[in-house]
């Protein structure tokens, strides 16, 4: 009742195609899993209530049958329920998309709205409330710490200025990595807290 209810409603407002509501509903009655229908002015999408820790078995497997990846798991719900479904974790809404018609409507009609990040309470917190190049909402703010990147940091000329200090790094990496043999033969290195500490180091 609370899908027709909604679809009602979009009917009203004219944000869904008939032919669209009507399989978004045969695709609900068939499903296992409470579902109800949302609108929005772009392409239809099923929103499918997952809480969790309560569906949180639809991404584990049994002991008898082998652990699928992550990506085929998602792939597996997406073919029983929906081309575009939207899954709750915990606060956080991940829209899971395979239909190439949409994720090509994504990401050139409605490429502003994906071009948000989600946000969250670490992001606000290490991010001086959102006022970073990684985590700022799109908009103006954005807009200027996007230019200014490109101008002041990475441009070709400022790149040149600092190609000195990047090369001074790469060598003491190389340095660091070459003490490790400096008895001969073979030993063990940790590459990646190695590329990281490179990354991290006075380079930023």
């Amino acid at each position: 009742m609370y899908a027709r209810a909604q679809v009602a409603w979009l009917e009203r407002n004219h944000l869904w195609k008939s032919r669209e509501i009507s399989s978004s509903l045969e695709r609900a009655s068939q499903s296992q899993i409470s579902i109800r229908i949302v609108g929005f002015n772009w392409y239809t999408i099923a929103l499918t209530i997952f809480p969790l820790l309560r569906f949180f078995k639809l991404f584990t497997s049994k002991q008898e049958t082998p652990k699928l990846p992550l990506h085929q798991t998602l792939e597996a719900l997406s073919d029983k329920y929906d081309s575009i479904i939207l899954l709750h974790f915990g606060p956080s809404m991940v829209l899971i998309v395979t239909s190439p018609s949409a994720v090509e409507e994504c990401f050139t009609k409605n490429d502003i709205v994906f071009a948000n990040h989600p946000c969250n309470l670490t992001a606000k917190h290490l991010s001086n409330n959102y006022t970073t190049m990684a985590t700022a909402p799109y908009g103006d703010l954005w807009c200027n710490l996007r230019c200014i990147m490109t101008l002041e940091i990475f441009s070709t000329a400022q790149l040149e200025r600092t190609s000195g200090i990047r090369g001074e790094e790469v060598k003491f990496f190389a340095n660091q990595l070459m003490k490790k043999n400096c008895g001969g033969g073979y030993s063990n290195v940790d590459l990646k807290s190695k590329f990281f500490e490179l990354s991290s180091c006075k380079i930023n």
